[in-house]
């Protein structure tokens, strides 16, 4: 792990440890979805775009907003700027591949997570199973209340 190197063997072994739960394995990898898992992902996990991710156009605007550059500008103006910020290779698109390497990487992440959501949503409903999810003494208590 590169991050361990300039570490001391116990530090070494403290980030191994912290590591370990969040390494992505190929068993995380395989697990295969059922249409209830899918539906249920679906249907409670809010979906999260990021629009400025690999948008050099993007880290053209936060680099002159830093400067002020683009104050009292018109949009053309602005356009025009973003261009010459492209053609004088102040910043510049990403390439295919490193798109596809990094958007690779996480789409295995978000398989670990959705892993992980799927587990802790499925042992909270044994666990609410188990005890009871109270809806019989909820119904019992609206039903004194009313009379």
């Amino acid at each position: 792990m590169k991050i361990a190197d300039g570490l001391e063997e116990d530090e070494k072994k403290r980030v191994r440890e912290l590591f370990e739960p969040i390494k992505i394995t190929p068993d995380d990898l395989n697990r295969e979805y059922s249409p209830t898992d899918v539906r249920q992902l679906c249907l409670r996990t809010k979906v999260r775009v990021d629009m400025t991710l690999f948008n050099c156009l993007w880290e053209a605007r936060k680099r002159f907003d830093n400067k002020g550059r683009l104050a009292n500008k018109s949009e053309r103006a602005v356009n025009g700027m973003y261009l010459k910020a492209v053609r004088r290779n102040m910043v510049r698109p990403f390439s295919a591949e490193r798109i596809a390497e990094c958007n690779h990487i996480r789409q295995c992440e978000l398989k670990k997570e959705n892993n992980a959501r799927l587990d802790r949503w499925r042992r909270n409903a044994i666990a609410s199973s188990v005890v009871g999810d109270g809806t019989d003494s909820q119904r019992n208590h609206a039903a004194q209340e009313q009379q």
